[in-house]
């Protein structure tokens, strides 16, 4: 099955997909010691997601829509660093929250 099969509860659009694969890549780079990056481009990919309309098309996936694609994405090190990535989770999280309530204000 493909990542934008209509059949997948979180079907998305192309530009969707890849934002949350970036992130996902990022935030295992950030779980293995590697943050800058992801403390860099962290705000705009995640404006970019809610723009594309994700929080309207998936309310409530995106911590586990970014789970899954982490548990995918990254390598064993980083798998193993599970309070970096809860902690990494949740301000993205919390990130993303704060810019669907603005936007939809």
């Amino acid at each position: 099955m493909s990542k934008n099969d209509s059949s997948d509860p979180c079907a998305t659009t192309p530009e969707v997909e890849a934002i949350l694969d970036t992130l996902a890549d990022l935030c295992c780079d950030a779980a293995a010691g590697s943050s800058e990056a992801l403390d860099r481009r962290s705000s705009d990919l995640l404006k970019a997601l809610v723009m594309n309309g994700f929080d309207r098309v998936n309310v409530g996936s995106f911590v586990s829509e970014l789970q899954k694609r982490m548990t995918n994405a990254c390598n064993e090190e980083s798998k193993h660093h599970a309070e970096q990535r809860t902690s990494i989770i949740r301000r993205l999280k919390n990130e993303y929250q704060s810019l669907t309530r603005w936007t939809s204000s």
